[in-house]
């Protein structure tokens, strides 16, 4: 046994001024009496009684010391060695999964598993120790071993379920990488089981228990949600829905898409046992919104029933144009509505470029002086700045192939354009050439952290393109792509559990939408069903657990309407089959699996030696009435 506390040791010196009280004789006065006959009968009566009021003292200057000795051991904070009394290490691991939220008869599964830890937390015996890891998407060690049963239970009353999947891949990793101990190891599993077979080995020292919840219950849940914007468009969006039946007999359930409460598919899916069954809509909108799917089911678990995404407004892409030629660029440019133009010459440009809040340049014919800072597209020039080496022209070059996947010639078909004369492109490290000729690259295209730019290496005087449709789509396709090219369908929703960086939710938004939100300022952020007096800030650089399913919004400007910038979807076809397993998933057997720890002798030193004290405290009140003690 060692003493966390030793110093409290000094308590015992109060025994001295203790035993030196009960020592002290009271002085008796001396009075003069007539006779001394009636003293020697009332004296030999005193002297009887005076040997039961020794006895009396000496118990009572007993029990105030064993008092002392009692409240100074528990003030030195005894412990037992963890080599004696058969020491245990144990560690809990409990499910914090989605599948814990599942309504049963009598509660829900997660009350079972606080029952199963409540009792597995009692068997932690004085000698032992134990720890605690809460397995989610990202599990972690929510106690740290200790052997005070009290710190156990705060930290399970800190734990709740989570809407992600229970990744006990990595739990296992965390119990595998615990060093050996002397004391017999033993990992109690607490959950349903209803995840896939663990493949993470553990080590033979760990004696491996699981403790299994739930019964056996159907549920139906969406399984995929996703909506794109359809190839050439900038407002027709697909939204897609897949949905699964789990249960025994094929279920009928009614379902509806709407995007911002305006109801755009609605109808029933007929879902066979463990069927995916899909359903597509298509919604036209400038305006985006969040796009919600619901499942007009009561089943055992809800959280899967809805999904969400979120469509991005359709914002005008701010251009500059300068030109030098025909009008035939910006004409193309002028026609699209989701383009907003402002044209300049280029002796304007070098004045213009320093306050232009342009998100794309487009250089017709005139070589950009200085190089521009953002995205641009070069038409009829090849600027030796971009890292494109040239050398002259090459007369009728014939067109032989393009990207046809490609964002910026998605949709166009160049068969038959003809060119008169073009750039002769000898080197384009570094560029993706995207339409090609016998002679060489006749479009390229380059992004990286450096720079983003298209270069088409002939003007449009000198080519027949501009009398096509092709050509103001390839002018808009690349203005678009340059200058968003994440903002190209929506913004995906994440999966429950999720964690994600400020920085990466504004590259998400448009700039439009990023322009709501404060800078420098934190972003007061409100996870679904919250209200703004418990909204989360968010500084740059914090990271935020998207651990609910529904819409994440960050506050703007006082008064105005939050802005949408995540939407989180359960979505996982293992997540809604919550069917539990009567023995552990494991996708090797381990040899050492034992029963769960049985409740044992589980006080702590410092709890038994206060109650010994309190009782000793009641036993002397109880004997001092009863006049068996002084």
């Amino acid at each position: 046994m060692t003493f966390l506390n030793p110093m409290a040791f000094a308590l015992l010196a109060l025994a001295g001024p203790i035993i030196l009280l009960y020592m002290l004789r009271q002085r008796r006065r001396p009075v003069q009496v007539a006779t001394l006959q009636f003293w020697d009968e009332l004296l030999s009566e005193r002297r009887s009684a005076m040997a039961r009021t020794h006895l009396r003292r000496w118990m009572s200057l007993l029990l105030q010391l064993l008092f002392l000795l009692l409240v100074t051991l528990a003030a030195a904070q005894p412990v037992f060695s963890t080599a004696g009394l058969g020491a245990k290490r144990i560690v809990i691991l409990l499910d914090i999964s989605v599948s814990m939220l599942v309504e049963e008869e009598g509660g829900t599964r997660w009350d079972q598993a606080l029952q199963h830890a409540r009792d597995t937390i009692g068997s932690v015996a004085m000698s032992d120790t134990a720890a605690m890891i809460a397995v989610g998407r990202e599990p972690y060690i929510a106690a740290s071993f200790t052997g005070s049963r009290r710190q156990l239970l705060d930290a399970l009353d800190g734990l709740s379920p989570t809407h992600g999947t229970a990744n006990f891949e990595s739990a296992f990793a965390i119990l595998a990488a615990m060093p050996e101990d002397t004391r017999p190891t033993t990992a109690v599993v607490i959950s349903d089981g209803a995840f896939d077979p663990i493949n993470t080995p553990l080590p033979d020292w760990v004696n491996l228990a699981y403790l299994p919840i739930g019964e056996r219950t159907d549920n139906a849940g969406i399984t995929a949600f996703s909506a794109r914007l359809l190839p050439g468009s900038t407002e027709d969006f697909e939204i897609f829905l897949q949905a699964v039946n789990h249960g025994d007999e094929t279920a009928v359930v009614p379902f509806d898409i709407q995007v911002d409460g305006r109801l755009v598919d609605a109808g029933e899916l007929i879902l066979p046992p463990n069927e995916p069954v899909t359903r597509t809509a298509r919604h036209l909108t400038r305006r985006g919104g969040v796009v919600t799917a619901t499942l007009d089911i009561d089943d055992a678990l809800a959280v899967d029933n809805r999904a969400f995404a979120l469509l991005p407004p359709v914002e005008p892409v701010r251009v500059l144009l300068v030109r030098e030629e025909s009008r035939f660029v910006q004409s193309a440019l002028a026609t699209d509505t989701h383009i907003a133009l402002d044209v300049i010459t280029p002796e304007q440009y070098p004045t213009v470029l320093p306050d232009s809040r342009h998100e794309v340049i487009v250089f017709d014919g005139a070589a950009p002086d200085p190089a521009p800072d953002r995205p641009a597209l070069y038409i009829g020039v090849v600027p030796g700045a971009v890292g494109i080496e040239s050398d002259g022209a090459v007369d009728a070059p014939l067109i032989s192939e393009w990207a046809r996947q490609h964002p910026v010639t998605r949709g166009l078909t160049l068969s038959n354009v003809t060119v008169d004369r073009a750039a002769r492109i000898v080197s384009h490290d570094g560029y993706e050439s995207i339409v090609d000729t016998l002679d060489g690259p006749l479009v390229l295209y380059r992004r990286d952290e450096r720079e983003a730019s298209v270069i088409v290496a002939f003007s449009a005087m000198a080519s027949d393109l501009p009398l096509r449709a092709a050509f103001p789509m390839l002018v808009s396709n690349a203005v678009r792509h340059l200058a968003r090219p994440t903002h190209e369908s929506y913004i995906p929703p994440d999966a429950a559990g999720t964690v994600v960086t400020r920085s990466l939710l504004a590259d998400r938004l448009t700039p439009a939408t990023a322009a709501r939100l404060p800078r420098e300022e934190p972003w007061q952020v409100l996870p679904p069903g919250a209200r703004p007096e418990n909204a989360l800030t968010l500084v740059d650089g914090d990271a935020l657990p998207l651990d609910r399913v529904g819409i994440y919004a960050a506050l703007p400007a006082e008064g105005e309407r939050p802005v949408p910038i995540a939407t989180v979807n359960l979505a996982a076809p293992r997540a809604s089959n919550i069917e539990p397993s009567e023995s552990l998933p494991l996708a090797r057997p381990h040899e050492a699996m034992a029963e769960a720890p049985s409740r044992r002798f589980a006080a702590e030193p410092l709890t038994v030696l206060v109650l010994l004290a309190l009782a000793l405290s009641a036993v002397e009140w109880m004997l001092y009435h009863r006049r068996w003690v002084e």
